[in-house]
C-alpha cells in the first residue's frame, strides 16, 4: 500500500504532475487548461521532490531535453517572490538536474498546440524573454487588456519594470501594440488581438496566475516539512505568520475567499484545506466541487481504507459544522453526475431520495446495514459510521448548505441527508 500523504502534499504533487505532464513529462495526470509557468513550476517542484522521487527523475529527463525553453533571467526574477528558503531548495534541485547523467528519454514535446504549452509556443516565436510573457498576458487577460495594461502591472510576471517597459516600447514600435498616455502612466493595447490569436491559438481562456499561486503553495509546503510533529498551537502561529507573509500574492492571484478560522489549534489544518480548495485546485476541479465537501470512499463491512487515485464519493457538511474538530456531522450525500459539457463531463451533485436504489451505499442504508465512509481530507484517513438523517426539502438546502449545493440538487425531490459519527477517536 502506498504511504499516506497529507492532503496539502497530495494536492501539491497532483498539481505539479499535472503541469509537468502538460509540458510533455511522462505521466497519467490531466494537463491544466491554463498555461504552464515552467520557471515557477521548477521552484514549486523543488519543494516536493523529497515527497515523490519519481517526480525528480521525470523532471530530470525533461530538463535534459528541453532546458533551452527556460528563461534563466526569469528564474532569477522570481527569487524574491518565492523567498530565501524555497530558493535554496531550487538551487539544490538544479544541481541535481544538471548532474543527472542517465535519464529515461520518455519526455515528449513533439508539438506545442495545447493551452498548457502556450507559453513555450510564445517563446519559440518571440524568444525565451519577456516578450513571450507580455504577449501571453495580453491574450489571456482580454477584458483588462482591451482597457490597457501598464508596465508596472506586467512586471509582476517576473521581469523588472525597466525590462518590461523596453519590451512594450519595442512592440509598440513594431506595430503589435498601441500606446496611450494616461496621466503619468502609459497604457498599452494589442493592435489586432483577434489576428494575433488566430496565429497563436489554441490559447488558455484565462490566465493561470501561477507566478502568484505557486509561491503561495511552495511557502506552505516548505512550512509543512518544518512543522511536522510540532505542537498544534505552534503550527497555528507559524501558519498565520506565513499566511500574512504571502498575503500580497493571494490578493494578486485574485483569491477573495478567506480561510476559515476558529481556534489557533485548528488554524493549520483549516488553512491547509483552504489552500487545496482555493489555490491548488485546477479550473475543472473547482467547477466540479461543491464548497466545503469531503471527498472519500464508502467501505464494505470488512474492507480496510485504501486511498484510490480518484474519489467517486463525497459528502457535504452543513455550513455550521467544523469538520476538522466535530465528531458528528450532518451532511448531504454527493454523487458524480454527467453533464453535457465535453470539457467538464461530470460534476458533484446532491443525491435525492428518488435515487437511493441506484447506489450501493444507499441500497445498504435502505436495508439498515452498517455503513462506513472514509475521507483523507485531513491527512490520515478518518472513518465515520453512517446512517440516514431526515430527508431535506429543496427549499431548506441553501440555508443549511449554501446556494451552490441547492443548485446541484433536484428541486422536486427531498435530498438525502446523512448522520456521520467519527470512529476510532476518543
Amino acid at each position: 500500500m502506498p504511504p499516506v500523504r497529507h492532503r496539502l502534499i497530495e494536492a501539491s504533487l497532483n498539481l505539479a504532475w499535472s503541469h509537468w505532464v502538460g509540458l510533455g513529462v511522462r505521466g497519467t495526470a490531466h494537463p491544466p487548461s491554463t498555461a504552464v509557468d515552467p520557471e515557477a513550476l521548477l521552484y514549486f517542484t523543488a519543494c516536493l521532490v523529497d515527497h515523490d522521487p519519481r517526480l525528480k527523475d521525470e523532471v530530470a529527463d525533461w530538463w535534459s531535453r528541453h532546458e533551452p525553453h527556460l528563461s534563466r533571467v526569469r528564474l532569477s526574477g522570481l527569487e524574491e517572490r518565492f523567498g530565501e528558503l524555497v530558493t535554496r531548495k531550487l538551487d539544490t534541485f538544479l544541481e541535481t538536474l544538471r548532474g543527472a547523467t542517465r535519464t529515461s528519454g520518455k519526455s515528449r514535446l513533439d508539438h506545442l498546440k495545447t493551452p498548457a504549452r502556450s507559453l513555450l509556443r510564445m517563446r519559440c516565436v518571440f524568444g525565451a524573454n519577456a516578450r513571450a510573457e507580455v504577449l501571453l498576458e495580453f491574450l489571456t487577460r482580454r477584458a483588462q487588456s482591451d482597457f490597457g495594461l501598464t508596465a508596472l502591472a506586467l512586471s509582476e510576471v517576473g521581469y523588472t519594470k525597466r525590462n518590461i517597459a523596453l519590451v512594450l516600447d519595442d512592440l509598440a514600435s513594431g506595430g503589435l501594440l498601441v500606446a496611450a498616455n494616461e496621466g503619468n502612466r502609459v497604457r498599452y493595447r494589442l493592435t489586432d488581438p483577434d489576428g494575433l490569436e488566430r496565429v497563436l491559438r489554441p490559447l488558455p481562456s484565462a490566465p493561470g496566475l501561477w507566478h502568484f499561486r505557486l509561491p503561495i503553495l511552495a511557502a506552505f509546503v516548505e512550512l509543512f516539512d518544518r512543522l511536522q510533529g510540532r505542537d498544534a498551537i505552534v503550527q497555528g502561529i507559524e501558519a498565520k505568520k506565513t499566511f500574512e507573509r504571502v498575503l500580497r500574492n493571494i490578493v494578486a492571484a485574485g483569491i477573495t475567499e478567506s480561510p476559515a478560522t476558529s481556534t489557533v489549534e485548528t488554524y493549520w489544518p483549516e488553512l491547509q484545506r483552504w489552500l487545496v480548495e482555493q489555490v491548488a485546485a485546477d479550473d475543472a476541479d473547482s467547477e466540479r466541487r461543491i464548497g466545503r465537501m469531503l471527498e472519500g470512499e464508502w467501505l464494505s463491512p470488512n474492507q480496510e481504507p485504501q486511498r484510490p487515485e480518484r474519489f467517486s464519493s463525497g459528502v457535504l457538511p452543513r455550513l455550521s459544522a467544523n469538520p476538522v474538530v466535530d465528531r458528528e456531522l450532518i451532511c448531504l450525500d454527493l454523487v458524480q453526475a454527467r453533464t453535457a459539457e465535453p470539457a467538464n463531463d461530470w460534476v458533484w451533485a446532491v443525491l435525492s431520495m428518488a435515487a437511493t436504489t441506484t447506489y450501493a451505499h444507499t441500497i445498504g442504508l435502505d436495508k439498515r446495514k452498517p455503513s462506513r465512509f472514509v475521507t483523507w481530507e485531513f491527512g490520515e484517513p478518518r472513518t465515520y459510521s453512517v446512517e440516514y438523517a431526515d430527508p431535506l426539502p429543496h427549499e431548506r438546502i441553501s440555508r443549511l448548505y449554501g446556494a451552490a449545493a441547492a443548485a446541484r440538487a433536484r428541486a422536486d425531490r427531498p435530498a438525502v441527508q446523512l448522520h456521520l459519527k467519527l470512529l476510532g477517536h476518543d
